[in-house]
């Protein structure tokens, strides 16, 4: 009850999460979406509507709105859509007294140029699902160099993406290490976000479970105080 967001009404919504399509060119290891679950797509017209609604001033008088692209599918294979979406939406808060805090989380592997381009003209925050660590990202995603080469052009042109990683019990005692690659590989990235994640067969046995997390909680905080350090703020989502 002492809550300030909470959600009584229509109103108090700030935040849209928006999952394009269920489809992906990744199969990673630990992913319900892996290579695509779902032909399904999200059309235009209803993600202007749902714009619409969020910059409505009859529904709320919040002057910040959050809209997020989410994976459970690959948010950059729809690109036509999410950038017509972008770019309406950019057109309708100036026309009404808002501001949207944008953001899409990719895999990295299909993002050209011409969209980092786009996406830093518009204010859109592009996160990255990346290991950071090459061994592990070829073991768990694939696709290393492409990730890799895509974070340090966004770099290159001024961005601050964000790097969100998986962490599982194959580099769970590697969250310094992931700090200090950031820190030499991608002078633009500020924010490490960390997911830690297991799957059916950890549940099995409750002393490798009461490890991993016993790890994690350990070496969650050496991270963090090193990212204090290098000028990197780290998360655990």
């Amino acid at each position: 009850e002492t809550r300030s967001d909470q959600i009584r009404s229509c109103k108090d919504f700030v935040t849209l999460y928006v999952l394009p399509n269920y489809a992906c060119n990744f199969s990673c290891s630990y992913c319900f979406a892996a290579q695509g679950r779902d032909k399904q797509r999200l059309k235009l017209s209803n993600l202007l509507l749902m714009i619409d609604w969020m910059l409505d001033t009859n529904r709320t008088s919040e002057k910040r709105i959050y809209i997020s692209f989410l994976g459970g599918g690959e948010p950059i294979l729809s690109f036509d859509v999410i950038s017509k979406g972008i770019e309406y939406g950019n057109q309708i808060a100036r026309e009404r007294g808002f501001e949207i805090v944008w953001s899409v989380v990719t895999n990295g592997s299909l993002i050209t140029g011409e969209m980092l381009d786009f996406f830093k003209r518009e204010n859109v925050i592009v996160r990255y699902s990346f290991e950071i660590i090459p061994e592990i990202q070829m073991l768990q995603r694939g696709n290393y160099d492409k990730v890799d080469s895509s974070i340090k052009l966004a770099c290159s042109k001024g961005m601050h993406p964000v790097i969100r990683a998986m962490i599982t019990p194959m580099n769970v005692k590697d969250l310094t290490k992931m700090v200090h690659l950031i820190n030499l590989n991608y002078s633009g990235v500020k924010l490490f976000k960390i997911d830690p994640i297991t799957d059916a067969s950890l549940g099995n046995n409750l002393l490798k479970m009461e490890e991993f997390y016993h790890s994690f909680n350990t070496e969650y905080l050496k991270a963090k105080e090193l990212g204090k350090d290098l000028g990197i703020e780290v998360q655990c989502v």
